[in-house]
Formats: C-alpha cells, structure tokens, sequence
C-alpha cells in the first residue's frame, strides 16, 4: 500500500562539503497504468517517468574502461540496443518503474 509519508527516497545535494535534503522520490512498478500512478500521486502534482535507454558498461575485463565512457549510463549518448552492442555494453530499453520527484520549498532560500 502506499504511504505518502514514507517516499521511496529522499534526495540530497552537496552543499559545502555536507549534504541537503532537496526533495524525495515516490516509485511505481513498471507495469502500472496511468489511473494507478494517478492514484498513487496525482499527476497534476509532479509527473511520473521512465528512465529508458541506458547502455551500461558490461562486467568484463574492460569495464574499468568503458564504465568512464561517456557513451554509457544515465547521461550517455549511447540510444539503441545496436548501438550498445557495437560498443559492447549491456543495453536496457527500461531502468527500474515508474518515479516521481517532489522538490522540497527551502523557506530560507531568496528569491
């Protein structure tokens, strides 16, 4: 069941060499249609998403290199399964379900 008091994650960011709290993440299994999703978190009030794509560096002898590549993970350039095995990765069209972010308001921020 799910509780909106207990997020999935709380998310943080380097602040001066300690961290910040900055907001929290809800997630959803993969197979969950939209109506769920809504009833889980409204999507009025921050919007679900995927992560989709990813080519990860495989475990092989040469992931030390590879993993530093550019071209792999999140942020990587890498978009389709013939491309990651071109460069001998590890292609996934879908990474974990569904997720929501929800940023926290930090009332001592200025505007």
């Amino acid at each position: 069941m799910f509780d909106p008091t207990r997020p999935t994650s709380l998310l943080y960011e380097k602040d001066h060499g300690s961290y910040r709290l900055i907001g929290v993440m809800f997630t959803a299994p993969r197979v969950a249609g939209e109506a769920e999703l809504d009833r889980r978190f409204p999507v009025s009030v921050a919007p679900w998403h995927l992560h989709t794509n990813f080519c990860l560096a495989n475990a092989t002898p040469t992931r030390r290199r590879t993993a530093r590549d550019p071209r792999f993970g999140p942020e990587g350039t890498i978009a389709t399964a013939e491309e990651c095995a071109a460069a001998g990765g590890a292609f996934r069209p879908v990474m974990f379900g569904w997720m929501t972010h929800v940023d926290l308001y930090d009332s001592d921020e200025k505007e």
